[in-house]
């Protein structure tokens, strides 16, 4: 950890035995005793959280709603029979109850909204032929439902597609979990047990959790959905969580990165997302005149504001203005610039914060960073 004007800046973040780092893929957890962890990029969290609200209910209802990516290389062939004749076909992802086709060059055909057509699936010498119904088409690709996967209201797929649904969730998984290996990361072995009992080493079932709660256990680490959120537990320290949205991962992705150059510049691109609650004020100072201002996110090098009512003029690009943050009883003022404007906000840089190419922020702005950061890290682990 490195020191600037009272402001933290870190390489990674330990909160009990997970550590969490990043590079340019994403961030990695990892349990740093058992050199097991999670990688995970921001599709990747949504998708985990839809993979354990989907292991809410019974072995197949389970993963109704989930539709699994298909990883590279995952090796899946996807034919697709209209009229009697066979085309090759590219998929996003696919469920037990359906599939998304991507468009191809190579062979394309033109599909209607609902049409019916047969999809064969080979994965590993299973090969599945499936009744299909077109459902919906868009810039993505079109969505079959596969008719023979659905009974009534409960789902009853066929065991060759069973077996390849199990398959690729197991490449899915497989490609996000790794193991260490002296210094580097190798993949981690999986066997061909179904994914509800992959052992001590990746465990999907649901362990005595409400049945709104699923969790997936990386050694003593338990990767849990609850109330719209991925937490990250300690089983030995339940009382040190760590929790995630679609809205903060990607936020913290941001911070991270940030940390990952030099100690100057490390947080120069990361800006904190700021709420009329956090209690940040601002004031631009443009030709005498004072003009309120809503923070919409700060950083060490500048503000991105809108007006909290109309300004009497607009404050053009390039144009040099003073700004005065306050926070927690702690005021600074800043010669700044306006260098960006769009859709009504103003990006401001901080003149006072930047010599060159370096940043150099004022201490008291430095600590006003600081204590924002900490109070917007203190909504995602608790300890």
């Amino acid at each position: 950890m490195t020191d600037l004007g009272g402001a933290f800046l870190v390489e990674h973040l330990d909160v009990g035995g997970v550590r969490i780092s990043t590079d340019v893929a994403g961030v990695t957890l990892t349990h740093r005793s058992q050199g097991i962890g999670l990688e995970l990029d921001v599709p990747g969290v949504g998708k985990l959280m839809d993979f354990l609200r989907s292991c809410r209910v019974n072995r197949f209802n389970r993963r109704r709603a989930f539709r699994v990516p298909v990883e590279p290389g995952s090796g899946l062939e996807v034919e697709v029979e209209i009229d009697g004749v066979t085309h090759r076909a590219m998929t996003g992802d696919v469920s037990f109850t359906g599939i998304l086709l991507e468009p191809s060059d190579d062979d394309a055909f033109e599909l209607e909204i609902g049409q019916t057509v047969g999809v064969t699936l080979r994965l590993d010498g299973d090969c599945v032929t499936l009744e299909s119904s077109v459902r919906r088409k868009a810039v993505e690709g079109v969505g079959l439902q596969f008719a023979e996967s659905v009974k009534g209201d409960e789902l009853d797929p066929v065991p060759e597609l069973a077996r390849v649904m199990a398959n690729l969730e197991r490449l899915w998984l497989q490609a996000r979990v790794k193991t260490r290996v002296d210094e580097g990361f190798a993949e981690l072995e999986i066997s061909d047990a179904p994914v509800s009992a992959l052992g001590d080493a990746f465990d999907t079932s649901i362990v005595g959790v409400p049945a709104d709660e699923a969790d997936i256990r990386i050694g003593d680490v338990i990767v849990r959905d609850s109330d719209d959120r991925l937490t990250l537990q300690s089983s030995s320290r339940p009382e040190v969580k760590i929790h995630f949205d679609v809205r903060g991962v990607g936020a913290l992705f941001d911070f991270l990165r940030s940390s990952s150059v030099n100690p100057a510049n490390r947080r120069r691109g990361f800006r904190i997302p700021l709420r009329a609650a956090d209690g940040v004020a601002v004031v631009i100072h443009h030709r005498g005149t004072d003009l309120p201002a809503a923070p919409a996110d700060v950083s060490l090098s500048g503000v991105l504001v809108e007006p909290e009512v109309a300004w009497p003029e607009e404050i053009r690009v390039g144009t040099e203005v003073d700004v005065t943050l306050r926070f927690a009883g702690e005021a600074t003022r800043l010669a700044s610039v306006v260098r960006r404007r769009a859709e009504g906000a103003y990006g401001i840089e901080f003149l006072d914060a930047t010599n060159g190419e370096a940043l150099t922020p004022p201490a008291d702005l430095a600590r006003m960073i600081a204590r924002l950061e900490r109070r917007w890290l203190a909504e995602y682990v608790a300890a």
